[in-house]
Parts: C-alpha cells; sequence; structure tokens
C-alpha cells in the first residue's frame, strides 16, 4: 500500500498512521530497510497537552493542518529517531491529517523525500488526504476492530 503511494506522489518513504481510539496512539506498519527484516508495528501515544507535542506527526494530527517541510533536519518537530535505527535520511517531509466527518483525525499520512521537485505541493496534500480516507474506509469495512491493535 505504501509503495503505492510512493509511485503516486513520486516519493521515497509513506506512513500511513491509525488512531486507535481506546488505547489513545497512532500505530503504523513499517519493514525496516534491511534484508530479512519483519514488518514491525511502531505505536506514538497521542500528547495530552500542547507542550508534549514533540514531532511533525502530532503537530499536524493536533493542529489539523497540513504540514510541508522543505528541510526535515532543520526543523525542530522533526523526530530523527527513524532515521537513527533504519540508516535513512529524511530531507523533506509532507505530513497530512486525515479529518472525518465528525471533524475528528483518524489517521495521518507522512511522506519524506519528493523525487521529483524539491519539495511537496499542496496537490500532493489533497492525494494524501483522499488516500488516507480511502484507507481509513476500507478497513473499518473490512474489520469494526480494524483500529484497535490487538
Amino acid at each position: 500500500f505504501t509503495s503505492s503511494i510512493c509511485k503516486l506522489l513520486e516519493c521515497e518513504r509513506a506512513a500511513v498512521w491509525f488512531l486507535d481510539r481506546k488505547r489513545q496512539v497512532l500505530w503504523t506498519r513499517v519493514r525496516p530497510n534491511y534484508e530479512g527484516s519483519c514488518t514491525v508495528i511502531l505505536t506514538a501515544a497521542v500528547p495530552k497537552a500542547d507542550s508534549e507535542i514533540n514531532s511533525l506527526l502530532f503537530a499536524a494530527y493536533c493542529s489539523k493542518e497540513s504540514i510541508f517541510t522543505a528541510d526535515a533536519q532543520e526543523d525542530s518537530r522533526f523526530n530523527t529517531y527513524m532515521d537513527g535505527e533504519t540508516g535513512f535520511t529524511t530531507k523533506n517531509m509532507l505530513t497530512v491529517p486525515v479529518v472525518n466527518k465528525r471533524n475528528r483525525v483518524v489517521a495521518v499520512v507522512q511522506v519524506a523525500n519528493q523525487t521529483k521537485e524539491q519539495t511537496f505541493k499542496y496537490d500532493d496534500a489533497f492525494l494524501c488526504s483522499l488516500i488516507g480516507s480511502l484507507a481509513v474506509e476500507v478497513i473499518a469495512v473490512c474489520d469494526s476492530n480494524a483500529f484497535s491493535l490487538q
């Protein structure tokens, strides 16, 4: 799924973070970039206060606004943990909250390293929002417990 996002948006990486409302965490599945690696589920606790917003992921989640980051390494909200773990270098990034009909964020789409342009555009944010909305709907139809970590 994320490889399709990368092809569509012409970027190197993509992740869709889903909200587990019960546990108040965002989670995603990733496959680390080394041979023989298994899919890993990453979780991040939703901040309870503005002072706890320490990443682009939660800045977009809390503000309900897309964040365009031309130079991720220079943005104080950029969390370098995954780059450090994988050896990947995030250059630019787009972080898009997916908001439902009740104006609640249900997912966040992140894409990194736009390969065609030097940075992501508003059209890319629209596509991320659309893709995220479709993913949320498809998963909800397939499994009523889909957004809970089991």
